[in-house]
């Protein structure tokens, strides 16, 4: 699995770095789109290339802080890019209206943008549901006199005892 993800991931940066290049000067609507979407697509390499490396050759040398700043850089990149895609909405893909941008280009962008902002939001839904998970189990499994959990029989007799 961890082969496929390094694979999958390093395909979709390679695809941005692609889309970015073929349609570099087909936005002049927000010419800065095809920069950012290069920009995400060379940094992401960069991050997985040298997590590579660090897992497979270097395992003893120390390249912690450098992944971490690829990653905030990357982050801010993202929230740049996000908002020159998310500000041009619905641009016009007709070349010859001058103010347009390449439709492969933008919906690219965007769907990339869009669905990794999904992705966090699950994320952040998953954790908030562990954590309420955490504080339901807290309140409602009794403990017993040594600040302990109650066994799984002292349990059930006190559900049996609610009813």
């Amino acid at each position: 699995t961890l082969r496929f993800s390094f694979i999958f991931f390093t395909a979709i940066h390679i695809s941005k770095i692609v889309i970015a290049g073929i349609y570099y000067n087909k936005c002049p609507v927000e010419p800065d789109i095809p920069k950012y979407l290069l920009a995400l697509g060379i940094l992401g390499i960069a991050t997985k290339l040298i997590t590579l490396f660090r897992e497979c050759i270097m395992k003893f040398i120390q390249v912690s802080p450098f992944i971490s700043v690829l990653t905030t850089a990357e982050l801010a990149v993202l929230i740049v890019a996000s908002y020159y895609v998310y500000r041009e909405f619905q641009p016009s893909y007709d070349p010859d209206d001058g103010m347009y941008c390449n439709k492969t280009l933008y919906l690219f962008s965007f769907v990339y943008i869009t669905i990794l902002y999904s992705l966090l939001l699950l994320c952040i839904i998953a954790v908030g549901c562990f954590i309420t998970g955490l504080v339901i189990i807290d309140k409602y499994v009794p403990r017993e006199e040594n600040g302990e959990r109650a066994t799984e029989a002292a349990t059930e007799e006190l559900f049996e005892r609610k009813k």
